[in-house]
């Protein structure tokens, strides 16, 4: 596969590291600190220059905390192709942290100080992303992960609701489980425009989960008659 980053040099891959439902994962030549996002569907005619904004935007403060795209790779013929992007490695999703018995496996000397630490990170990865006017929009469980010594990372960031020079691209996607109130019973986050507030209430309860075993904070005994509401519902 032939590529050239936006500054037309040049760009081979490695082994791929991993794929999803957008895209493969794939180690990038000569950069052990890097990797690439090919994707391998159809995407947005203009995430090209949502992930070009997103590139300018990548400081070094926020590349610390979200793995955020670099440079934006495109084939031969000018279409996109995918992105560069920090290399994250040995950090585990944050469900391995609050569920206790993932926890036990994965994390066997973590203690409370432990989750007081990554509460406390995962605030401060929030606060890092909302002041660079960037809002996460898709808050979930598997896109913030968690290193040994209680670091914390975002990956997944060009779902990340970006604004930029008076232009907004918009996240169209989320998971009902930490999306607040206003976002529930939506067909679609097409055109949807969040704020940190709305990201604030996924933050609250990935850091409930943290502190209290797992439980979702809308997750309480159903006490009326027929079935129990869905935890988005709920919420």
């Amino acid at each position: 596969m032939h590529l050239i980053d936006d500054n037309g040099r040049p760009v081979a891959l490695g082994r791929e590291l991993g794929h999803g439902g957008e895209g493969a994962v794939y180690e990038v030549v000569g950069r052990p600190d890097r990797v690439a996002k090919i994707y391998t569907k159809a995407m947005a005619p203009d995430l090209a220059d949502k992930l070009a904004a997103m590139a300018k935007m990548a400081s070094d403060r926020l590349l610390r905390i979200a793995a955020l795209p670099t440079n934006v790779l495109r084939h031969p013929s000018g279409s996109l192709a995918g992105f560069v992007m920090p290399k994250v490695a040995g950090h585990e999703p944050v469900f391995k942290v609050y569920n206790p018995k993932l926890r036990l496996k994965e994390f066997p000397t973590a203690d409370w100080r432990f989750l007081i630490h990554v509460a406390s990170n995962t605030a401060r990865a929030f606060a890092t992303v909302h002041a660079a006017s960037l809002v996460v929009g898709d808050v979930n469980h598997g896109n913030l992960v968690v290193s040994q010594d209680a670091t914390v990372r975002m990956i997944d960031c060009d779902s990340f609701q970006v604004t930029r020079q008076g232009k907004t691209w918009f996240c169209e996607v989320g998971v009902e489980t930490h999306q607040p109130p206003e976002m529930q019973n939506r067909d679609s986050y097409r055109g949807i425009q969040r704020s940190a507030n709305n990201d604030n209430f996924g933050l609250a309860v990935i850091i409930f989960q943290l502190l209290c075993v797992g439980r979702h904070p809308f997750s309480g005994i159903y006490l009326r008659k027929g079935d129990s509401p869905s935890i988005g519902a709920a919420s």
